[in-house]
Parts: C-alpha cells; sequence; structure tokens
C-alpha cells in the first residue's frame, strides 16, 4: 500500500535526509519519497505493523509523524485514513 505521512521537522537537508534514511532502512518499506517543502514522507509499505515500527523510528530520531498515515490508492487517487 502506497502511504502519506506528514512530518513536521523536514525544514533542512540534514534532516530530510536523516528521515529518508530511516525510513528506508526499515524491513517492509520501499520507494521512500520526500516532499520536504510541504513536509511529507510518501512510501509504499507492507503492513500495519511496519507503519507502527517506522512511526517509533522517526520519533526515536527527533521526527514524529505528525496526524494520521493515509493510504493513497493509485487507482483511484483517493485517500482513506489508516487509523
Amino acid at each position: 500500500m502506497k502511504v502519506e505521512f506528514k512530518s513536521h521537522i523536514l525544514k533542512s537537508k540534514d534532516c530530510a535526509d536523516a528521515v529518508v534514511k530511516k525510513a528506508a532502512s526499515i524491513e517492509g518499506i520501499s520507494n521512500t519519497q520526500l516532499d520536504a517543502p510541504n513536509g511529507y514522507l510518501i512510501l509504499d509499505c507492507i503492513s500495519h505493523n511496519t507503519l507502527i515500527s517506522l512511526e517509533m523510528s522517526l520519533a526515536e530520531i527527533g521526527h514524529p509523524i505528525k496526524g494520521f498515515p493515509i493510504e493513497i490508492s493509485e487507482a483511484n487517487d483517493s485517500e482513506t485514513a489508516l487509523f
């Protein structure tokens, strides 16, 4: 599933790089992309548990997720909150 997260501490390139690197290091996450100006992290993940791991990992490095992850349905471009 393709998921979009909002992170509020992506102002610098170093912060953005740290978030992308951490997300990409988690098993079950792929195709990590960052929309730094808008503070969105977009990625593919295999399960809800993977999302929980991502949220905890990003919080540990000082980049907590803001709000709930949104699943992006590529077929019809609709969005659905996952929680």
